[in-house]
């Protein structure tokens, strides 16, 4: 069972109403468009991996846990290509944090990733680039150093855990998420 699975099964989630059991194979994330990430009380499916929102707040009763891919950026539309595949690696990111990353479940904190994660996908669009080349190009990397230099210490903070978690992902699966295969953690 996937950390993520164990950990909502340890909660108490009955296993009719806990979302798809993922395995990894060969090191490779390749996740089925119908994947379920999440159900209703009465086992109906809420969202597929297909979706543009998944909503986790069946899993987290206290939070209203939606995560967004479309609205990280401002008049963005399907036909812009650069759009749709920052969309897909924020997708795989989240996913991978969701069900690879091994220890603890960052269930409780997978909305401030995805909010770091919304920040960096905004930031590599603005350049003109994937999430891939942000983290792999020098050039890029410094353009991330300048954009979080000023920032305060609650967001570097925040911003520092959703990168230690992709580090340690990139360490245990060097190529299991491309946007990080050539990174290295910053210290704050």
């Amino acid at each position: 069972m996937s950390s993520f699975n164990s950990y909502l099964y340890a909660t108490g989630v009955a296993e009719q109403f806990l979302p798809d059991e993922y395995n990894l194979q060969n090191h490779q994330l390749a996740v089925p468009a119908s994947f379920v990430l999440s159900r209703m009380k009465s086992g109906a499916t809420l969202s597929v991996y297909a979706d543009n929102v998944w909503d986790l707040s069946p899993y987290l009763p206290k939070c209203h846990c939606r995560l967004n891919f479309n609205t990280w950026l401002e008049n963005a539309e399907e036909n812009d290509f650069l759009f749709c595949q920052i969309r897909a690696e924020m997708k795989k990111i989240i996913f991978a944090l969701l069900y690879v990353k091994t220890g603890k479940s960052i269930i409780k904190s997978i909305k401030q990733r995805h909010l770091a994660l919304r920040q960096f996908a905004r930031l590599a669009y603005k350049n003109g680039c994937t999430l891939q080349q942000l983290f792999a190009d020098g050039a890029y990397l410094s353009k991330v150093n300048d954009a979080y230099a000023g920032v305060s210490y609650s967001t570097a903070l925040c911003i520092k855990a959703f990168l230690t978690d992709c580090f340690t992902l990139q360490q245990q699966y060097p190529s299991l998420i491309p946007a990080f295969s050539t990174y290295q953690p910053l210290s704050i």
